[in-house]
């Protein structure tokens, strides 16, 4: 007996196809699925597991902001948490007398005893470094070049960390 959507094999005794035997007392149906049916949900697991694995791909090239600070006073620095790229971004803004303060800033890393500049920029102009690499224990540093406060307000450093290899 084939129906749809089963295809379903019924065995049963002459005894059991009698009105007054309950359908109970069939002795063996055994049903299957349609090779369309599992072709289909085979075809189903594969495009979920195929877009399950697009997104996650595409969550690792997106950033993952890691330390996010507003500046107090004149220096603050950042230990990198393990060896990768990191994407720096921020501005650096100061109450300043234009008289005393050339308007520059400089961030860099030191490791070990190198520092390294990653940039030296004008006080108030926003930067975006993508492809810093950092080693391990690396400190960052944002430093002025006068005895001006940084203005806390309008001044931030943001630092991902990156899970690709840029290009």
């Amino acid at each position: 007996m084939a129906t749809a959507p089963f295809i379903c094999d019924v065995e049963a005794s002459e005894e059991s196809l009698r009105a007054d035997v309950s359908s109970h007392q069939l002795r063996h149906r055994v049903c299957s699925y349609s090779l369309l049916q599992v072709l289909v949900g085979v075809l189903a697991v594969l495009v979920l597991a195929l877009t399950g694995g697009v997104i996650w791909m595409k969550f690792q090239d997106c950033p993952e902001e890691i330390w996010h600070v507003r500046f107090i006073g004149t220096n603050t620095t950042f230990t990198a948490p393990r060896t990768q790229n990191y994407m720096i971004s921020g501005m650096v803004d100061a109450e300043r007398d234009d008289k005393k303060c050339p308007h520059l800033f400089k961030l860099h890393h030191i490791h070990d005893t190198q520092i390294n500049d990653i940039r030296k920029l004008n006080i108030s102009q926003k930067f975006q470094n993508i492809n810093v690499v950092l080693q391990e224990g690396a400190r960052l540093s944002v430093q002025l070049n006068c005895d001006s406060k940084i203005n806390e307000t309008s001044s931030e450093l943001r630092i991902y960390s990156r899970h690709c290899n840029l290009s």
